[in-house]
């Protein structure tokens, strides 16, 4: 009976099993199977799951079709699902899912928007799922979209992407999101054993997002303290082909209501400045809740702005966006008015942002208010403002001034043709350019009409005002005297007053001014006429004419230009001239505007010039539309068959579409105008062109061309070159892009070819080098270019040149090419018009170069050059000094980053020179000199000196010699060399005509070092003493930076002229820079003698005179600062004799020196003994004394008693007062009258009356008193005699034939008559017989000569003259009295 049990129990098993596979099978093998599962997960889920079709096994493979999946609030819809996976590895403990897909998906999302908070809660896996692994190898969705109640339906796309879970990590790979906004690739991992979450994702937008299209995201959280769940950096990372990289790099965190920020910086790459953020994002039911702080470093807005900022500062904001509040402090940095800070309290909602207890600084001055903005019904603005101290100079130069102003008001833009509001602004006691400012405006709008009840402004030379209702009419003036005043940099008269209104939605006009001596730069405007008027009828009657005269604009000159347009818009004419002497040019338009075009015609176009007329040979449609810009033919006609053709359709937004133009036998001569002075062209050049305007900013261009008899000359200083007989032919066909920063394609292309033909000539100090033969030939296209270059000239110079690439044609550097070049036979004359006039070269010149372009515009070339025969010649216009060039050669190479060589010099007369060189010359196009690249050079060599210095300074240096050795060299870089080296001079010696002193046995030793130059000694001998100096030079970049030196001598010949000698002993320093120098010291003058005053020099015009056409005298500053303060020392050898004066003088001064005319000093000069000589008279100088108290040398105070003894009586004079103003006495002892005194001082006794005695006392008072004093005595003498005229002068000169020359010597300038020997001397006395009839006897004191002289007044202005003498003469006088 058990066993039986047990059997029917083993058979129930093995029922059950057999039963259990078998609808295992079903459920899992069958369709039938797969549906019945779908039903019964509808009845145990709150999910009721159908499906259209069912195919495949529920276990392998299944697959659905128009499936539904709904839940009480939504459902979801796909058109395709299919389900592959292996359930045998359930019992290993994975869900192994081959693939997962779905097509055509549609969700459907119901659900009300929650009312509670979303909950970041970071889910921890337990149970089962933590003991299961799996994995989904294929994930796909394919045309996903969703919709949100009744809204819009989204597309988001396809996804596709490979699934694992493995020890409760989550791991998303293979990540793939398309959709039309862009696509989203790579991998997210997320732990749920410990919060934890890895991602590495990449997007691309399909439209950038603010200027970006990709972007990468990688962040990394891990587990973190309380209250953050996880927390790890972040990094977000932007960019876009017109725009740099960005990245967002920082700390997140997540809590389990939000998310935290941690010094999240943002920065972008080519952009100066970041701005790190801190704070937290909390989520609630309705809006997030921010509180953020951000602090800006240097940020540079430019791009956003269109101008550079320097912006730092913090903004901090808390709240949502329906409702926030915080407070911004930032500050610009920069110069002017880019310098500015804000201060302010923000408080905003969803509907407007208000900003109060502003406070910023801007201008140099103060701002505070209140500001408020709303953006719910339009835009508004209002608030009040209050400036304090704003410079206006901050915005442009010029304008320094103190504005103080008030602003109050608003605006509300919502719809209205105006902005509804008032505005009110007063300016309180503001300056500008140092005059007062005014100004006041009182303007309201009530959306339909604008008011302005005040309008004003004035200031020093402006006055503008403004007043009236836009509807009816707003008056406005303006009169500016200078105009200067108001717009710094410019100057000028302007003066304007006009009208404006706008009623029954047309907008009409009127204005009219005038301008006088206008200007800005080198630009200037001698008058200005301009008036417009605009019609608000229907019919829309406008005019406008603007004339102006003496235009100057750099090198553009007009004597008049006008413009003037009259007739309403759907019909009008535009006429334009412009006049400049012997060229002109006028243009009439006639046409209309009507639908956003203008239609008309170019009824006028000519020009003239030298060359001849142009002139429009017919009207030429012209049509501007919104879609198109069409010139019909237009064709100019000029003399000798000279025709031009344009024509053009364009694109009006594009510019897309095709020029054409030809021209005929156009005469270059046209061109003069824009050529330079001394450039002349002519020829006659055909041809024509055609370029088609592409998208992109490309063009496709062809042309062709030839010259006919073409001509050229340039002049120089001392010669010039033309060329005549010029023929050339060329062609032209490109495709590329438009302008210099054109990005190349692969399909551009250019080609082209063309040969020129000319003789040529160069003229040089009188002589002609001429060139029959100059060609030049060239080719290119996408096979490469070569181009080639020949030149010979009639004395047998060659130069051949040549460039070949193999590389495609461009307007660029080709990447690669050779060149070749040889000349020989040159004759250097060549270059005689480019160099200074006084100088001129010959000789021979021979060489070679050759070398290649390399990619990069690198270079790598090497060659040769000699000259031989050579000869360099200068003239100083008075002599010409000749130096003879045995040989000169180099050899050289360049390539990378230097040029490098050898050279040698061989002088005929002079010496020789040998030298290296490497020089921090980068081998690129263009060549540039690297300031920190390494420098080497060398040069050794013995110079002879014979007669250059002599050259170089003309008249100071003659019959110089010397012998020079140098051995030098350079290292160190461009920037900072560092000189070494030796060098001496020996056996030198010159003569310095100026001083008339000879220097012998001159020896210089000095030597390099670093950045110095030390000249170690230097001695010279010159008469019976030597000099002796030391200095050291300092360099900085190749200049001399400072100095510093001394110099001692003993006895030393400074000059040695017939009228001075002296020899000196100095012992000096001296310290400076190019700017200023310093000298402190004594010298010591042991010997000077003094023989002669000199002969002075011409005769020189007064200040006062004006030379007509004489440009204007330049005030030359003087170049350097001087700080002198030497002391002088007299030694007892000091003489001074001449102009009556042999005397000794001792004595000291101390001369500070700050400048040509600021010399000042302090000391005396004293005579040690000495005495005065004049007509016979000798004084001896009893005291004499000239004082220097600190003030101008010039001026000194003279203390000086010269006497006279005769027995018990002593005469003579007293000189006091300054140097420019002496003050002179007559002097005795004891008293006696000037008269008797001066009889004492010239005849030894007292006066007795004859006429002979009275001349030469006469003579004497002249000569030895002050011009008042000496008239004073004149006159006694006249009263003693009872005659009319008494003078004491040289005879009026015989040697014009008896008759007068009349004197012509500027007032306080000798003239020649002044300049008569003693020996002429006369003693005339005359007497006025009548008013008109005057009579004179004159008798010379030294010679037997006599002279009647009668004079009779035949009228006001005429007399009549004769003299009877040894000649006899007669003169008529006319005269001529100015004011």
């Amino acid at each position: 009976m058990k066993r039986a049990i047990a059997y029917l129990f083993l058979v129930l098993i093995l029922g059950a099993l057999l039963a259990g596979a078998i609808a295992t099978r079903w459920l899992m093998g069958t369709p039938e199977g797969a549906r019945w599962l779908l039903a019964a997960a509808s009845r145990l889920t709150p999910l009721t799951i159908t499906a259209r079709t069912v195919e495949g096994e529920a276990g392998r493979d299944l697959r659905l079709g128009g499936v539904r999946v709904a839940w009480p609030k939504g459902y979801l819809e796909a058109e395709r699902l299919r389900f592959r996976w292996h359930p045998i590895l359930l019992l290993t403990g994975t869900v192994a899912v081959r693939g997962l897909s779905l097509e055509g998906v549609m969700i459907q999302d119901n659900a009300p928007p929650s009312t509670t908070a979303p909950d970041l809660t970071w889910p921890a896996v337990t149970g089962v799922a933590a003991r299961l692994d799996g994995f989904v190898d294929e994930l796909g969705i394919a045309g996903l979209r969703y919709r949100r109640g009744t809204g819009p339906m989204q597309d988001l796309g396809s996804l596709s992407a490979r699934v694992t879970w493995n020890d409760r990590i989550l791991t998303v790979g293979r990540l793939s999101v398309k959709n039309p906004a862009g696509a989203i690739t790579g991998q997210v991992v997320a732990g749920f054993e410990r919060p934890a979450l890895r991602a590495d994702l990449a997007a691309a937008t399909a439209d950038a997002i603010a200027g970006y299209r990709r972007f990468t995201l990688a962040t990394r959280l891990t587990p973190a303290r309380a209250p953050e769940q996880m927390a790890g950096p972040l990094s977000l990372t932007a960019a876009g082909e017109a725009k740099r990289s960005a990245t967002l790099a920082g700390e997140v965190g997540m809590t389990r209501s939000g998310f935290t920020l941690h010094a999240l910086r943002l920065a972008e790459a080519g952009r100066r400045g970041t701005v790190t953020t801190d704070g937290s994002v909390t989520l609630t039911a309705r809006d997030p809740v921010a509180d953020l702080r951000a602090r800006l470093e240097s940020l540079d807005l430019a791009p956003e702005v269109g101008t550079a900022t320097n912006l730092s500062g913090t903004v901090a904001l808390a709240g949502t966006w329906r409702e926030y509040r915080g407070r911004v402090d930032l500050a610009n940095a920069g110069k002017a008015w880019r310098a500015a800070r804000l201060a302010a309290a923000v408080k905003g909602t969803d509907r407007g942002m208000a900003l109060s207890s502003l406070a910023g600084n801007l201008l140099g001055g103060t701002v505070s208010g209140t500001l408020n903005l709303g953006w719910s019904k339009g835009f508004a603005l209002a608030g009040s403002l209050r400036g304090r101290g704003l410079d206006p100079a901050r915005i442009t130069p010029g304008w320094n001034g103190a504005v103080n102003l008030d602003l109050a008001g608003g605006a509300r833009w919502a719809g209205t043709p105006l902005p509804t509001g008032t505005v009110n602004l007063t300016l309180r006691e503001s300056r500008l350019r140092g005059q007062p400012l005014t100004g006041a405006l009182d303007a309201r709008s009530d959306g339909s009409d604008l008011e302005i009840r005040q309008l004003a402004l004035h200031g020093r030379g402006f006055d503008l005002d403004a007043q009236g209702a836009l509807r009816e009419r707003i008056s406005f003036t303006a009169d500016i005297t200078d105009l200067g005043g108001l717009v710094p940099d410019t100057r000028g008269r302007l003066a304007l007053e006009g009208w404006t209104r706008y009623r029954n939605g047309r907008l009409g006009g009127s204005i009219t001014g005038t301008g006088k001596d206008l200007g800005t730069g080198t630009t200037t405007i001698t008058s200005a006429e301009f008036s417009a008027s605009l019609a608000d009828d229907a019919a829309g009657a406008l005019a406008a004419r603007v004339r102006l005269t003496g235009v100057n604009a750099g090198t553009f000159r007009a004597d008049t230009a006008t413009i003037a347009a009259a007739g309403t818009l759907p019909r009008h004419t535009i006429d334009g001239e412009l006049r400049s002497g012997e060229y002109s040019a006028a243009a009439t338009l006639a046409g209309g505007y009507a639908d956003g075009s203008w239609r008309g015609r170019i009824t006028r176009l000519a020009a003239r010039d030298p060359a001849g007329p142009l002139r429009l040979t017919a009207p030429a449609d012209l049509a501007v539309t919104p879609d198109a810009i069409t010139l019909s033919p237009l064709v100019l006609a000029g003399t000798g068959g000279e025709r031009l053709e344009l024509a053009a359709d364009l694109g009006r937004k594009t510019l897309l579409g095709t020029i054409r133009g030809s021209w005929q036998e156009l005469d270059l001569a046209h061109a003069a105008p824009w050529l330079p002075r001394e450039s002349h062209l002519a020829g006659r050049l055909s041809g024509n062109a055609t370029a088609h305007l592409l998208p992109d900013a490309r063009m496709d261009l062809a042309a062709r061309g030839s010259l006919a008899a073409g001509a050229f000359r340039w002049a120089g200083t001392d010669g010039g070159i033309t060329a005549s007989g010029a023929k050339a032919e060329f062609s032209l066909s490109r495709r590329g892009g438009l302008g210099a920063g054109a990005r190349p394609r692969p399909d551009d292309r250019l080609t082209f070819t063309g040969n020129a033909a000319a003789q040529a000539a160069v003229t040089a100090g009188g002589q002609e080098i001429a060139i029959p033969k100059l060609a030049l030939a060239l080719q290119g296209g996408p096979e490469g270019m070569e181009t080639r270059l020949d030149l010979e000239s009639a004395d047998g110079g060659t130069l051949q040149a040549r460039f070949s690439s193999r590389g495609a044609a461009r307007f660029a550097v080709p990447e690669r090419g050779e060149f070749t070049a040889t000349w020989k036979g040159l004759d250097l004359a060549l270059a005689r018009p480019w160099l200074p006039k006084p100088v001129a070269i010959s000789g021979r010149l021979a060489g070679e170069a050759t070398g290649s372009i390399l990619p990069g515009s690198r270079i790598e070339a090497r060659g040769t050059a000699a000259v031989s025969q050579g000869t360099v010649r200068w003239n100083d216009g008075v002599r010409e000094y000749t130096a003879h060039l045995r040989q000169a050669d180099t050899s050289w190479g360049w390539r990378d980053t230097a040029l490098a060589g050898n050279l040698s010099l061989t002088l005929a007369e002079y010496g020789e020179a040998k030298g290296t060189f490497r020089l921090p010359l980068v081998a690129r196009i263009p060549a540039t000199l690297d300031p920190q690249g390494p420098v080497q050079a060398t040069l050794t060599g013995e110079l002879r000196e014979r007669g250059v210095l002599a050259l170089l300074f003309p008249g100071v240096v003659q019959e110089s010699h010397g012998t020079l050795r140098l051995d030098l060299g350079v290292d160190g870089t461009w920037q900072a060399p560092r000189l070494g080296g030796t060098f001496a001079l020996a056996d030198a010696g010159a003569y310095l005509p100026p001083a008339g002193i000879r220097l012998d046995g001159v020896a210089l030793n000095g030597r390099l070092a670093g950045n110095e130059i030390t000249i170690e000694s230097l001695r010279a001998t010159s008469g019976p003493g030597t000099l002796t100096a030391t200095a050291v030079i300092g360099l900085d970049q190749w200049r001399v930076a400072g100095y510093r030196g001394t110099v001692t001598g003993e006895r030393f010949q400074t000059v040695n002229l017939p009228e001075l000698q002296m020899l000196a002993t100095p012992k000096l320093t001296f310290e400076g820079t190019p700017a200023k120098v310093a000298v402190r010291g004594q010298i010591n003058v042991p010997e000077l003698l003094v023989t002669a005053a000199g002969t002075g020099g011409p005769v020189k015009a007064s200040p006062d005179v004006i030379l007509e056409g004489a440009p204007p005298r330049e005030e030359a500053e003087f170049p350097l600062a001087l700080d002198i303060r030497v002391g002088v020392t007299l030694g007892d050898r000091v003489f001074v004799k001449t102009e009556g004066i042999d005397a000794q003088l001792g004595g000291s001064v101390d001369l500070a020196i700050l400048g040509p005319d600021r010399v000042t000093s302090t000391g005396a000069i004293r005579v040690i003994k000495g005495h005065y000589s004049t007509y016979g008279v000798k004084l001896e100088i009893v005291r004499g004394r000239v004082y220097y108290a600190g003030g101008p040398i010039n001026r000194p105070t003279l203390d000086f008693l010269a006497l006279r003894t005769e027995g018990d009586v002593k005469a003579g004079v007293t000189v006091t007062g300054t140097a420019d103003q002496p003050v002179v006495k007559l002097y005795s002892e004891p008293s006696m009258p000037d008269t008797e005194i001066l009889s004492y001082i010239v005849l030894g006794r007292p006066l007795s009356g004859s006429e002979g005695e009275t001349g030469l006392l006469m003579q004497a008072a002249g000569a030895l008193l002050s011009a008042g004093q000496s008239v004073s005595l004149q006159d006694q003498f006249k009263q003693r005699l009872g005659i009319d005229v008494l003078d004491v002068a040289a005879a009026k000169g015989t040697s014009y034939g008896g008759y007068r020359k009349i004197a012509v010597a500027p007032g306080g300038a000798a003239s020649a008559a002044s300049t008569a020997s003693i020996g002429e001397t006369m003693v005339t006395v005359g007497k006025y017989l009548t008013p008109d009839l005057f009579l004179s006897y004159g008798r010379s004191l030294f010679s037997e000569r006599n002279q009647v002289v009668l004079r009779y007044r035949l009228m006001k202005r005429l007399e009549i003259e004769t003299q009877a003498g040894t000649e006899l003469g007669a003169d008529i006088t006319y005269r001529i009295d100015f004011d």
